[in-house]
């Protein structure tokens, strides 16, 4: 699947598991990242790194219910 096709992006976030982290950077930073649909529409969230290791696995599930919250409210 291409980023330009999808409604949401996930992406790396920082210690406190929203903030974008900095190796993104790279990615955010890019003048193609501006034009993908799901940025336009503030649909990227920031997940904890690592969360899909198996001791993250509820932090991610905690985050991802609040993703889920908000996409459902926008």
């Amino acid at each position: 699947m291409l980023l330009a096709d999808t409604d949401v992006i996930l992406i790396n976030a920082d210690a406190d598991g929203v903030t974008p982290s900095f190796d993104t950077e790279v990615l955010t930073g890019s003048p193609v990242w501006a034009s993908l649909p799901a940025v336009q529409a503030g649909k990227v969230f920031a997940i904890p790194y690592g969360a899909a290791s198996l001791g993250a696995g509820i932090v991610l599930a905690e985050r991802l219910d609040q993703i889920l919250s908000e996409l459902s409210a926008g």
